[in-house]
This record gives C-alpha cells, structure tokens and sequence, in this order.
C-alpha cells in the first residue's frame, strides 16, 4: 500500500497533473453537452452509500499548517461521539504525502491520489478541510468525499473573524465551530442511518439515542433508485429515494436501536443497506386519570356543570331615534327625532354544536320633535312613540377549534318586524309604520384575552315590506332593514356573563313619486346573559 501511494505521488510531482486535467476536462465537456447529468441506476446504491466509515484529511491552509492540529483534534472528538461511523486511521498515508515534493495543497485535490488513499485505509468516505485566510478573517471549507470516484456528498462553508487586539483563536471556539459544521455537513444527505439487519418482521438499525430514537418513535424506511452525479463538478446532484416501508421502535440502546415491521411494500421488502429516512416521534402519553374517592368527590357546589342548552339575557337599552320624511328631490320634507328607552331580551337555543335558534324582542319609547328640511323652522308638532321589534331565526356556527366557546363565526335565516307606533299627523308626513320581513344575518366570537370576547352581529332584511296607515300614498317601491351590533362580552362566572354593545337600526323606503321615509335608532345596549 504504502509503495503504491508514494510512485502514484511521485508520478503527480513529475506530471504535475496539468495534461490528463485538461484531456479529462474537455471529454467530460463533450459528453455534458449531450447528458448534462450523469445518472448510475444499479440495485447494489443502498450498499455502494452505506457511508459508515470515514477517514479525516489533514487540514490545509494558507497560514503555514497553523490549524491542522486544532481541525484533526476537532473531527476525532466529533466522530468518538457519532457511533453511526466508523473513523478510519490515516496516519501511515498522511506521512507519504507530507514527504512529497509536490504542494499537499494540489495532492489534497488529486482525485487518483484520494482515490488511492481511501483504497488502501479501505475508507468509503472522506473529509477534506481547507482553511484559508482572507483579510481579517478565515474561510473553512469542509468536503465530504465518497469512495472510489471521489463523488462530492455535500460540502459546508463557514467564517471565523480574526481576533483583534493581539489575541488569537482560541482553541474552543475552533472546535466548536468545526462540529456545528459537521453537522450541517452530514444532514444534506437524505437519510440519517440505516438498516443493519432484519430477522422475520424485526429489524436492526445502526442508530439508537445518539439519534434521539425513543421507544415508540417510527423510522421512515427507503431505498435508493437513484443517484444523478454532476459530469463537471463530480457533485452528487440529485438522490431519489423509494420509500419501503415503517418501522415501530421497540428497544433503544446508545448506538443501535430494534424495531418492528409495521407497514412495508409488497414489491420492495424492508431489507439490510436501506435508509431511515424520516423520524416520526412517539405521541406523548395520555394524562393519568386518578380514581376519586367518595371523601375526595367536592359537592355539586363546587362542580358547576358547563351550559348545555343556550343562554338568555335581559337588557335596558337607552339611545336616539331619528326620522326624516322628505318629497322628490328634498325639496320639502320633515326631519327630527329624540332620546329612546326601553328594553330588549334574547334567547338562544343551541340543537347541536353547530346549529341554533334565536329570538329577540325589544320595546322602546320616545319623544320627537320636528324641523323643516329645507329652512331649519322647527315644526308646531311634538309627540312620542313606540317601538316595538322582534325575531326569529335559525343558525349555523362555525367553530374554529374543539372549543365550543372559543373563536367562531355564524350565518343565520329568519324573520324580523319593527312596528313604529306614531301619531297620525299626516300634514306632518307621521304616520304608524311597520317594516317586517325575511333576515340574512352573519356574525361572530373573538376572543381576546382572559374572559373577554369580541362580538359582531349584522342581519340585512330580504323580501321587506311596508306598511303606512292614514296616509294615501301607493305602496313603497323599495325598503331597507339593516341591524348592525358591535360589543365585548366578559365571563363573570361559569353561569353569568357581562354584555355591553352599540346596536344601530336603520329602516328605509323609496316611493314612486320619489319620496323617501327613514327611521334609525342607535342604542346603548348592556346586559347579564345567563347560559343554562
């Protein structure tokens, strides 16, 4: 072996290598242009890519071999800890090719002298550092080389700062940097480990906790149909990888793991040589469930059973309405309103998880007094009124999780009236007037933080009709009903919550003469729902 080594580096020094380069360049240029990558297809790659046993290159630099001895300490404490290799002995060939004459920097790059090399320390992989110093900091360059082309695996760059003030790289910070590198290095390649053995349905694998395997844990299986390899760059470009089968880890030891067969392709068996590929951990365990005594039960009290049925609320409400009554263009017309007070009550009944019923009832009374449209003068007349409102409708929730209390958002169908009870003043354009219809409305929970939640309501008014007494104008040709509120709800206790909103109300209608009448309340709405 030894003889071997020296005439092939004897034989780099008087050639230097420049001729058999260049003619082996321009033929792998020539056939690039046909096959731009090389593809090997051969039953034998989950053997040919075991990657187990690896050998370190002395580190080369620019600064006179002034890392060698911190990178080949490095990568002997980084491989002590990796079981899943085997490291290699290169010391009796690094001593060849110290002796030679030739640079070790062009030997290092030699691929008939790697070649060689890893023959002789029967080494199917190995590791190649270059160091070189740029200005005021220092590029590592780490190659990871497979045997015999010499096929680059994957390779890993990183930069350490020169110290300032005098000081000069601590050994530690080498090390450590070095290792992060090598980690980074040997996660590009798709697989982390791989079968060693199967017996029946049980299999070996070369890893065990130095991989974070855990009993329970599945490995992913694979084996490799086919590895494309850069004509050029001599690069691996592209693995591609069957998967095979699953395996349920049973046993776990420091660097060996066994599992059991759980899932394979009928085709392709699970067998020695294929790839871990993947690591699904093991689900956690379930909670412990503790058996209570009849001493350790608390009283009904003390354990509030969650609501089952809906809720209901009660709610003062207090706020504005406006009216305006005007003629074709507004040139003539009636405007005004006052404060509203009165109540309102909602009721929910939940059928599932999803579905639900409503129904709303509110009543409301004011005092109004009117002004002209046109000059401002307010008007002789001042009166009150009524309103009263209700609804029904059913509904859809969507919930955005498990928590049937947590975020979500509903559409609902239904049926609405408001009945505005007016005095009759019809030279004042007030009459008694009642929208009704059928509802489409749309809302939904946020929550936001402990005990509080975001509420919006929004219900528009579909197939809506009017109705005006004392006055002989025809039927509106359109109206509008829109009900729009916005609030916070906060958990007071498991049976008693805190609502407070802003609820707008807006009801309009266009007649053919071009007339127009609109009434909209806006309220302040705070109130205690009770869930049962």
């Amino acid at each position: 072996m030894k003889t071997r080594l020296k005439a092939l580096v004897a034989f780099s020094e008087r050639t230097s290598l420049i001729l058999p380069k260049l003619i082996f360049s321009i033929t792998v240029w020539l056939c690039s242009v046909a096959h731009p990558l090389a593809s090997y297809a051969s039953p034998e790659f989950d053997r040919r890519y075991s990657l187990q046993s690896v050998g370190a290159l002395k580190s080369s630099d620019n600064v006179d071999g002034l890392f060698a001895n911190y990178v080949s300490e490095a990568l002997k404490d980084y491989f002590s800890g990796q079981p899943r290799f085997t490291m290699q002995d290169l010391s009796t060939a690094q001593s060849v090719l110290d002796k030679s004459k030739l640079s070790y920097e062009k030997l290092i790059e030699d691929t008939k002298v790697l070649e060689n090399l890893a023959r002789a320390t029967r080494s199917e992989t190995l590791i190649r550092t270059k160091i070189f110093k740029e200005g005021p900091r220092y590029r590592f360059t780490l190659d990871w080389l497979h045997a015999p082309k010499m096929d680059l695996l994957s390779t890993e760059v990183f930069y350490l700062d020169e110290p300032r003030d005098g000081n000069t790289l601590g050994a530690e910070t080498i090390r450590a940097q070095l290792q992060l590198a090598m980690d980074r290095l040997i996660r590009k390649i798709p697989f982390v480990a791989q079968i060693n053995g199967r017996d029946g349905d049980v299999v070996t694998i070369n890893s065990g906790a130095n991989l974070g395997l855990k009993k329970g844990d599945t490995v992913w299986v694979g084996t490799i149909d086919d590895v494309k390899k850069h004509p050029l760059l001599n690069t691996i470009a592209e693995w591609k990888i069957a998967r095979t089968g699953a395996v349920q880890i049973e046993q776990v030891e420091p660097a060996l793991a066994f599992g059991k067969i759980i899932e394979e392709e009928q085709s392709r068996p699970i067998a020695r040589g294929q790839k871990i590929t993947q690591i699904s951990a093991a689900p956690p365990p379930a909670p412990q469930v503790i058996q209570e005594t009849e001493n350790d039960k608390p009283s009904v009290m003390d354990r509030p059973e969650p609501p089952r049925l809906g809720w209901i609320s009660a709610a003062p409400q207090l706020g504005t309405f406006s009216r305006q009554f005007s003629s074709q263009s507004g040139t003539s017309g009636k405007t005004g309103g006052g404060i509203a007070y009165g109540g309102r009550s909602e009721a929910v009944l939940w059928l599932d998880r999803q579905w639900f019923t409503e129904g709303a009832l509110g009543f409301s009374a004011f005092s109004f007094s009117q002004s002209d449209i046109v000059n401002g003068s307010s008007s002789t007349l001042k009166g009150s009124g009524t309103l009263m409102e209700a609804k029904v409708a059913l509904g859809y929730s969507y919930l955005s999780g498990l928590n049937f209390f947590g975020a979500k958002g509903w559409i609902k169908a239904g049926y609405q009236t408001a009945i505005y009870s007016l005095p009759k003043f019809t030279a004042q354009n007030v009459n008694p007037v009642t929208w009704s219809g059928m509802l489409l409305g749309v809302g939904g929970d946020l929550p936001l933080r402990a005990g509080w939640t975001a509420q919006l309501n929004l219900d528009f008014g579909l197939l809506r009709s009017v109705k005006e007494s004392g006055t002989a104008r025809a039927a509106p040709i359109s109206s509008t009903m829109v009900q729009f509120y916005f609030g916070t709800v906060y958990n007071l206790r498991p049976r008693l919550l805190f609502r407070t909103g802003v609820s707008f109300q807006s009801q309009g209608a266009e007649y053919a003469d071009g007339a127009s009448l609109n009434h909209k309340t806006i309220a302040l709405v705070p109130s205690f729902v009770i869930p049962f």
